[in-house]
C-alpha cells in the first residue's frame, strides 16, 4: 500500500467541483481516493480507480447522490454532475444558500448548463458594479488581490462600462451609468471569493449595486436579466448591464428592459389575483 498527500502521485486532480483533495492510496494497482469540502473531513466525493474503470460516488449530507462507473474519472464526474439539475440539487442549494444569505448577493445557476469543465464542473463570473461609494474600496482590495497573485480565490478580468437600469410603472426606465468590475472562480473557490468580498465592504448595500456570481456560460450574448427591484425605492425592476457582452444600441436596451419588464410584472400581478 502506497499513500501520499499529493495528489499528482496518484494521477489525480487537486480538486474535483467543490471538492478539494482530501486523500488517497493506492493498493494492487487500484487507487481510493475522496474529496471534501475544504476545512471539513466528511467525503464529498469518494473514487475508486483501477483497471476496469473509475467508480465515483458523490455524498450530501448522508445520503449518496450519485453511484457512478465509467472508463475514466473525467467522464464519471460529468455524468454525475450532469445528473441532478443545479436548481434542484441539494449541495447546490446549500451553497446558494451559504453565498448569498444575509448578503448583498445574487447567485443564479444556469438552467441548463451549455457547457462543463474539469475539474472545475463550473466557472463563475462575479461582477461588481463599481460607484463613489465602494471606489475606495476597490483600490484597497485590488492591492490584496495582486499581492496575493494565483492564489487568491478570485482573479481579476477587466474594469469596463456598463449600466444599471430600472423599471417602474410610473416613471419608466431610468438608468444609472456604473463601472463594472468582472472577477472568475471556480466552483470549489466560490466560498472563499464571496466571503473575501464581502468581508472587505466592496458591496454596497443598494439591491441594484448587489455583488453578481452567475455561471460564466450563461453571460453575454446579449441577454438580459431582469430581477426584482424595490418598489418603496421607486423601481419594481432592474438589470446590471455590460455594454461587453453584446447588448443593443442604449435606446432599444430601454424599450426591450421596458417591454419585458412591463409583461413579467403584469404576469405576477395577475398570479397573485388569481390566488387571492
Amino acid at each position: 500500500m502506497s499513500r501520499s498527500p499529493n495528489p499528482e502521485f496518484y494521477g489525480l486532480p487537486a480538486y474535483l467541483g467543490l471538492g478539494r483533495y482530501h486523500q488517497a492510496y493506492r493498493q494492487k494497482n487500484v487507487v481510493r481516493a475522496t474529496y471534501s469540502i475544504e476545512g471539513e473531513t466528511t467525503a464529498l466525493y469518494y473514487t475508486r480507480i483501477g483497471a476496469d474503470g473509475c467508480r465515483l460516488i458523490e455524498f450530501w449530507d448522508g445520503k449518496t447522490l450519485s453511484d457512478t462507473q465509467r472508463p475514466l474519472l473525467e467522464d464519471a464526474f460529468f455524468h454525475g454532475l450532469a445528473s441532478l439539475p443545479t436548481w434542484d440539487h441539494p449541495r447546490f442549494d446549500w451553497l446558494k444558500r451559504r453565498v448569498t444569505t444575509a448578503r448583498n448577493i445574487y447567485l443564479a445557476y444556469a438552467s441548463k448548463p451549455t457547457y462543463l469543465f474539469y475539474p472545475a464542473g463550473i466557472i463563475f463570473r462575479l461582477r461588481q458594479p463599481l460607484t463613489k461609494a465602494n471606489r475606495n474600496v476597490w483600490e484597497s482590495l485590488k492591492g490584496r488581490l495582486d499581492h496575493l497573485g494565483k492564489s487568491a480565490p478570485l482573479q481579476f478580468e477587466h474594469k469596463h462600462a456598463g449600466v444599471v437600469l430600472k423599471w417602474s410603472e410610473s416613471t419608466g426606465v431610468s438608468i444609472e451609468e456604473v463601472d463594472l468590475l468582472d472577477f472568475r472562480a471556480l466552483l470549489v473557490d466560490v466560498i472563499a471569493a464571496t466571503d473575501m468580498f464581502w468581508e472587505s465592504g466592496i458591496v454596497p448595500a443598494e439591491k441594484e449595486h448587489s455583488l453578481g456570481v452567475v455561471d460564466l456560460t450563461q453571460t453575454g450574448h446579449g441577454s438580459l436579466t431582469l430581477r426584482p427591484g424595490v418598489p418603496d425605492r421607486g423601481f419594481e425592476t432592474f438589470s446590471v448591464c455590460s455594454f461587453d457582452d453584446g447588448v443593443p444600441p442604449l435606446l432599444k436596451l430601454k424599450q426591450d428592459f421596458a417591454i419585458v419588464s412591463r409583461r413579467i410584472v403584469h404576469a405576477q400581478t395577475r398570479l397573485q389575483s388569481a390566488k387571492d
